[in-house]
């Protein structure tokens, strides 16, 4: 709660609810409305009807151009007459070097402007006196002449940086190139922090060709061969055949006379879907896939008692391999 003075009567009055409340009472309101119903524009003089007790324009117009207009004044230092906006009617000066020349009422400190070297006068504000540097604006530098050229700390080709990145001149460099040259130069072997003295190279020779070899002991116990032909070459020989560690017998081709009427059964009684992931099968060719539970070969020709359907179930492609490479362990058929 303020108070506040009615313009009509003059008299103190208290708003708790209406802070825009400008009169009294509702008497003082209508009596305030009559008397601003015609005015005068002050820029073009013609009557209107405001619609604020504030507006003292006819229009936007009137209210631009009065903005707009001059006002006439007098330097306070050199005599000469000037023209201002209306908003700056109380200007004292002509120009800036009159207005350096004003008596202030703030004490004064010389200083030596570091470009031209002529004294000038700063104020003795602290804000100003951190700030003022230059006597003018034309002395103050450029940001392109405030850098400084350093050799490249790899190659020695002129960089051009600010003052402020002097103290890392050591780690300055022209391109990415010399950059990374630098540190794998300082970085590397001996020169890495994490470096704990190394362990020497261990000889050893290629299983295949003969060949005498060195790699790191921690290698010693895995590396055999000497390259990638070398091992190729020895388990195209070695690991082959009969001699692969994964070798079963072979493959069988032929599984018997009854082998696709058997299959056909199996596929509709798992309702050709994958009995692991139930998938849908039969989309693709390759897609209709039917396992032996027991592996065929273990019975030893006899092709009616390895593909009875208790022996048979339905494996998309990927189960499948999955399954006679022993990664998931073959499902048993529900009927």
């Amino acid at each position: 709660m303020s108070a506040k003075t009615c313009p009509v009567c003059g008299k103190q009055f208290n708003d708790p609810h209406h802070a825009q409340q400008r009169c009294c009472s509702r008497e003082c309101a209508g009596i305030e409305r009559r008397t601003l119903r015609n005015m005068v524009c002050s820029q073009c003089g013609k009557g209107f009807r405001p619609n604020r007790v504030e507006q003292v324009y006819c229009s936007p117009e009137c209210g631009r151009l009065a903005r707009r207009a001059s006002v006439i004044r007098v330097c306070q230092v050199c005599g000469k007459e000037f023209s201002v906006p209306k908003c700056r009617e109380n200007a004292k000066s002509c120009s800036r070097e009159c207005a350096a020349k004003l008596p202030r009422n703030v004490e004064r400190q010389t200083k030596l402007c570091p470009t031209c070297g002529n004294e000038f006068g700063a104020d003795m504000k602290p804000s100003r006196l951190r700030a003022q540097k230059y006597c003018s604006r034309d002395c103050v530098p450029t940001p392109k002449q405030h850098r400084m050229q350093v050799p490249c700390a790899e190659c020695g080709i002129p960089v051009t940086i600010f003052p402020s990145r002097l103290k890392y001149a050591s780690r300055i460099f022209c391109s990415d190139q010399c950059r990374r040259a630098a540190r794998s130069r300082q970085f590397s072997g001996t020169g890495n922090p994490a470096y704990k003295g190394g362990a020497g190279l261990v000889p050893y020779i290629c299983a295949w060709c003969g060949k005498e070899c060195v790699t790191y002991p921690s290698h010693i116990k895995t590396r055999r061969f000497c390259s990638v032909e070398c091992n190729a070459a020895y388990a195209s020989k070695y690991r082959s055949g009969t001699n692969s560690p994964s070798y079963r017998g072979g493959k069988v081709k032929q599984r018997g006379r009854n082998w696709k009427h058997q299959s056909r059964l199996a596929l509709k009684r798992d309702g050709y879907r994958c009995q692991i992931c139930h998938k849908q099968l039969g989309r693709k060719g390759f897609d209709y896939g039917v396992h032996h539970i027991k592996p065929y070969r273990e019975f030893k020709g006899d092709y009616e008692s390895a593909n009875q359907l208790s022996n048979l179930i339905t494996l998309c492609r990927r189960c499948h391999a999955l399954v006679e490479s022993g990664k998931l362990p073959c499902p048993m058929p529900l009927f």
